[in-house]
């Protein structure tokens, strides 16, 4: 039998959203489908629950769902001096956390020396990149700046020999991305993403003047979504850090990523300090707009996501969204938590509320009340609807009155009709999209006008079928 659907949830702002239920699988069963009923089925609302931390010590996390495939890709946070770089595979999210690591990038391959930092898969127009900010020449933070790398068409992602090799991301002149060579550039944190049918990437920029780094800004640019190594447009800045807690620590704004909802577009990025004040904040603009623009986007006030003591969650943010197994938009995002010496990614799924934004800090219990979890529903089973018409005849054959019924059955079922008559019980079989005939002679030489009535049966369900047939005297 087919399954019973979703649950709705309504919430006090008057937003609502959909969750699969689990159906008790022994009152499904009690629903007999042979025969007309109601029946009572129960079941629990499904919420996904995702060990906290999901990994440890992976900060920046990013979980893309690939044609059958969910990959997983961060950045190490024990430490810049690793061998490599490396995702993992699994056939569902919650596989991830034991999928083995898959090196896609060796130390020393053009020129990385390590770091890795913020990596992100994208799937532009059927293929997949890597997106990451690697440190260049030297295990230096100064020296890290944005490459992406492609994946042959065809390739497995968790093998090293079918990514082909890194290339940095250049201005559309092809210089480095950085004002020139007297204000060299760090840049880092790379998203991709498309939009009214253009590729757009934003990233976090930082410009060097005689020695001083400056504050690290997000920046916009067009990409050809075939060669995303180069730009297409001249870099232009969304927004500097200003408010309070962007600023507070240090001045910075990074790790950006988009989502989209009612023809909005969302873009969520981080800033302050990489330590209990990191926080989530939030653009809005509207879908098919320039987005390289910086006046179409609507700048938040307060950050959407940030420390939450009852939660012990201190500093989270660098989030990335997917989608898990039921199609529901899942948060992933790092965090420290209370004897934590790194950062840890976590996961929750996301809530749109009533004004159009994007809530990302609902709890568990939010999201659906205890007292809420178990649901029922109504299972009718209703018999296969009789669609039967019949009309009477009557004629002479040899001095004697014959009452002919024609039957026509529109349904999808054969049809049993037992008939009643002043001149005997008769059945008639028709079939699916057929129509029958039954002759039934009266061993009269006439008769009266009047009904035959008989009962129509198809599967388990019957109806009442009549015809009336006009008087006739033969001879």
């Amino acid at each position: 039998m087919p399954t019973p659907g979703k649950a709705t949830l309504s919430y006090t702002d008057g937003s609502t959203k959909q969750l699969p239920v689990d159906w008790s699988a022994a009152d499904l069963a009690a629903v007999d489908t042979s025969k007309p009923g109601t029946y009572q089925v129960a079941g629990t609302v499904r919420q996904r629950d995702y060990a906290a931390p999901f990994l440890r010590a992976e900060a920046d996390p990013n979980i893309l769902k690939w044609k059958d495939r969910y990959l997983f890709i961060s950045t190490d946070d024990r430490g810049d001096d690793q061998p490599g770089m490396f995702l993992r595979s699994a056939p569902t999210i919650d596989g991830l956390r034991t999928a083995p690591d898959s090196m896609i990038v060796r130390k020393g391959t053009a020129g990385i020396q390590g770091c890795y930092w913020a990596p992100e898969l994208h799937a532009l127009d059927g293929e997949l990149y890597a997106f990451y900010a690697p440190c260049i020449g030297a295990v230096d933070w100064q020296k890290v700046t944005v490459y992406v790398q492609k994946l042959r068409t065809g390739g497995d992602p968790t093998v090293l020999a079918d990514w082909e090799a890194p290339r940095p991301v250049l201005k559309q002149d092809g210089s480095a991305l950085q004002r020139d060579a007297q204000h060299p550039g760090i840049s880092l944190d790379m998203t991709a993403f498309q939009d009214g049918g253009r590729t757009y990437v934003a990233w976090s920029q930082r410009y060097i003047t005689g020695g001083v780094i400056g504050d690290a800004e997000l920046w916009i640019a067009t990409i050809d979504p075939a060669n995303p190594w180069r730009l297409t447009s001249e870099p232009r800045k969304l927004i500097t850090a200003s408010l309070g807690w962007e600023t507070n620590q240090t001045n910075v704004a990074e790790g950006a990523t988009a989502i989209f909802r009612d023809g909005k577009v969302f873009l969520t990025y981080s800033a302050a300090a990489t330590d209990r004040t990191y926080a989530v904040g939030l653009l809005v603009a509207e879908s098919g707009a320039d987005l390289t623009d910086q006046g179409v986007w609507t700048k938040s006030d307060a950050p959407l996501l940030k420390s939450d003591p009852v939660a012990n969650l201190w500093g989270p943010g660098h989030n990335s969204f997917t989608v898990d197994e039921d199609g529901n938009e899942v948060l992933v995002f790092h965090a420290r938590a209370d004897g934590s010496t790194h950062r840890d990614a976590y996961l929750r799924r996301i809530h749109w509320a009533a004004d159009g934004l994007p809530v990302l800090d609902m709890s568990r219990t939010e999201e659906v009340a205890t007292a809420n979890r178990t649901v029922r529903t109504t299972v009718v089973v209703e018999g296969t609807p009789v669609k039967i018409a019949s009309t009477a005849t009557v004629r002479c054959i040899s001095g004697k009155v014959v009452v002919s019924l024609t039957t026509k059955n529109t349904g999808a079922e054969s049809a049993d009709i037992r008939w009643s008559t002043p001149w005997g019980e008769r059945t008639q079989l028709v079939g699916s999209q057929k129509t029958g005939t039954l002759a039934i002679s009266t061993r009269a030489t006439s008769i009266a006008a009047g009904t035959v009535t008989g009962t129509a049966t198809v599967g388990a369900a019957t109806a009442p079928v009549t015809a009336t047939h006009p008087a006739l005297r033969c001879g």
